[in-house]
Parts: C-alpha cells; sequence; structure tokens
C-alpha cells in the first residue's frame, strides 16, 4: 500500500516526530498543554486555596465541614496562525542551500526535502509566536492579535485582544519605588514586594526575568554583588546550561527578604512584522516576576478540507498541516495551521514592571 505524503494524517505524523523548539518563557512557565476537538476552549480558574487554613477541631466532634473550592468557566476562540509557503517548478530546478553543486539530485527528492524543510521552518515561526504570545501574557496580563486577510506586515488587519483581568487596567502591574539606575538600594525593596503581592495569595514567586538594560543594572550594583558568593557570580552564568535555551542566562540566585529568587536575563529576540525591526521578547527595560508552571496553553481545533476531496474534517492538535495545490500554475503550497491560547492557571500570577526610565 502506497502512502500519500501530502495527506494530512500522513503530516501530522512526521510532524509529531520532529525535536521540540526549546524557547525559555513557553517550555518554563507555560508548561501544561491541551488540545480540544472544538475551535472553542473552555478554561475553568479554580478558587484560590493556597493561604487557607484547616481548623483545629474537638476529637469528640469528628470533623468540621469546609467550604469546598468553586470556579470560574471562560470560553475562548482562539485565532488561527497559518504561515504558508509556496514550491514552484522554479524551485525545483535549482539547488537548495548546502546542497553540493552537481549533487545528481531529481525534482522529487527535491520536493521532499523542500516539504521537511518547510515543516520545521514554519513549526519555528509558531514557536516564536507562541513565544511572544507567552511574553505577552507575562508582561501585559493579555495580547493583541492582528489577523491578516492579505499581505503579512500590511495596514489592512483585524485586531483581537484578549486579556484575563477585568476593568480597564493591568491590575499585575507593580511601581517601582525608584528609578533602579539611580537609586540602587531600592532594587532589593522593590522585588521583595513584588513578590510580596502573590506570595500572600498562597502563590509561588521565585523567578524574576529581567531585560537587558536591567542585567546591566544588576551587575553593576554593589550592593547586589556583595549578597552573592564570589564563586556563585563566577559560574551564575554556567548554572544548568542544559536547561536554558538560547538568549536566557541564569544571573543570581538571592535571598531577598527570606524570598529565594532566581534572577534571569532573556535577551531573545523576533522580527517584528511591522516595522521589519528585531524586538526583545523581554523589554530591555522591563521586569516580570512568576513562578514555573505558571501558565498553560490550550489548542482549537482546525477545520480544512481533506486533501484531494471535497469534504472537511477537524484536527485536533497543535500543528495542523495542510498541502494545497495550483494545478494550472504549477504551484504547491504547504500551510501550518495553529490556534493556541495562552494563559495563566491563575489570574494575575505574574507581575511586571518598568523598572528603568
Amino acid at each position: 500500500m502506497s502512502i500519500n505524503i501530502y495527506e494530512t494524517h500522513t503530516m501530522l505524523e512526521a510532524v509529531k516526530v520532529m525535536p521540540p523548539i526549546r524557547t525559555f518563557l513557553k517550555d518554563r512557565y507555560f508548561t501544561e498543554r491541551k488540545t480540544f476537538p472544538s475551535h472553542d476552549v473552555i478554561i475553568d480558574y479554580e478558587d484560590e486555596v493556597g493561604n487557607r487554613l484547616a481548623p483545629f477541631v474537638l476529637p469528640s466532634k469528628g470533623g468540621i465541614p469546609v467550604a469546598r473550592e468553586g470556579f470560574e468557566t471562560q470560553s475562548y476562540t482562539p485565532a488561527l496562525v497559518a504561515p504558508e509557503r509556496v514550491l514552484t517548478v522554479e524551485d525545483l530546478m535549482h539547488r537548495q542551500a548546502g546542497e553540493a553543486l552537481f549533487s545528481g539530485k531529481n525534482a522529487a527528492s527535491r520536493e521532499a526535502s523542500y516539504l521537511r524543510g518547510d515543516i520545521e521552518a514554519l513549526n519555528r515561526m509558531i514557536a516564536n509566536r507562541e513565544e511572544l504570545m507567552c511574553a505577552k501574557v507575562l508582561l501585559e496580563n493579555a495580547y493583541t492579535m492582528k489577523q491578516y486577510g492579505d499581505k503579512y506586515g500590511s495596514s489592512e488587519y483585524v485586531e483581537k485582544t484578549i486579556k484575563f483581568y477585568e476593568g480597564p487596567s493591568n491590575p499585575a502591574v507593580y511601581t517601582p519605588s525608584a528609578n533602579w539606575s539611580t537609586a540602587s538600594t531600592a532594587i532589593l525593596s522593590d522585588i521583595a514586594a513584588i513578590a510580596k503581592i502573590n506570595t500572600k495569595r498562597g502563590l509561588p514567586m521565585t523567578d524574576l526575568i529581567v531585560g537587558s538594560a536591567v542585567t546591566d543594572v544588576l551587575l553593576a550594583n554593589e550592593h547586589i554583588l556583595k549578597l552573592l558568593d564570589n564563586r556563585r557570580y563566577v559560574l551564575a552564568d554556567k548554572m544548568e546550561p542544559e536547561e536554558l535555551p538560547s538568549g536566557a542566562v541564569l544571573i543570581a540566585d538571592l535571598n531577598v527578604a527570606g524570598h529565594r529568587v532566581r534572577i534571569y536575563s532573556y535577551t531573545a529576540e523576533y522580527i517584528d512584522p511591522d516595522d521589519g525591526q528585531s524586538k526583545p521578547f523581554i523589554p530591555a527595560k522591563k521586569i516580570v516576576m512568576t513562578a514555573p508552571g505558571m501558565g498553560r496553553i490550550a489548542y482549537g481545533a482546525v477545520t480544512q478540507i481533506i486533501t484531494g476531496t471535497t469534504q472537511f474534517e477537524t484536527y485536533e492538535g497543535d500543528r495542523i498541516p495542510k498541502i494545497s495545490v495550483n494545478d494550472h500554475d504549477s504551484v504547491r503550497s504547504l500551510i501550518m495551521q495553529s490556534r493556541p491560547l495562552v494563559m495563566p492557571k491563575v489570574k494575575n500570577a505574574a507581575i511586571s514592571a518598568t523598572v528603568l526610565s
């Protein structure tokens, strides 16, 4: 029995066995993943119970009833992410990057090579989009998606905003007591104050993620350097290298007013389609404090026409490939589709701040 490598179910299996793309924010803070069989995603927010006390009870009583925790249910419809790569006859006539000058490759083998490379490239683009969505949740407690109908990066798009708070402004923003570059003694007191915001709710606050300019300020701060054991300071950028994707560096592990805080510098960047400029996922002058596993990613289903038919089918998964063929122009397109919804497990689980002016 022959296998059609362009059939969606076949490509889905190929996508599943691809090596995972490692990204710092997504892999460390949004660890829970779930797919849904519908376009809509149903999310339950459980009531916070981390700081409630159990009652003392007389031995003769047996037990005292306590309230069962409730939960809040919300429904979202994730926007579609769908980058596309086009393959033409002209592409198949010329050698690929890295291919020997006289490799002897025919069009069929070159086509399969293009397919594999395009799947990997589109998967990387979606992973970058998810990483930016993770950054927006951490920093802004919300994100806005520009849905294009034609040219990517054009001025014609429809905006869709998803926010995880009520009211006009984000409550998970801290105002620092002073500019960290001019009032160095305020740094530790601000970090302690940010940690306290959520630890008093029973939520962990263990990681401080900082932009590049904040990193420079911290590593030049004499008061902080005195708190760091010399050996720890020298080895800080070498700790757990196998766990940190490119752009992420552990620069300090501090005890701040009783809170153990691991400080990560994250300088990885993405290309903004609006202006073509490279920008950091964590802006240079910003910080965000949270804990590993604070968020989750849910994926809505994707509906498309089954390849070679006129029938529709709904696919559940985080990456759904589709092949489209234009016989008239001899053009084959690969579309990689995803409907990710990035969100916190508990509302306001990350606190952000702009600490440099």
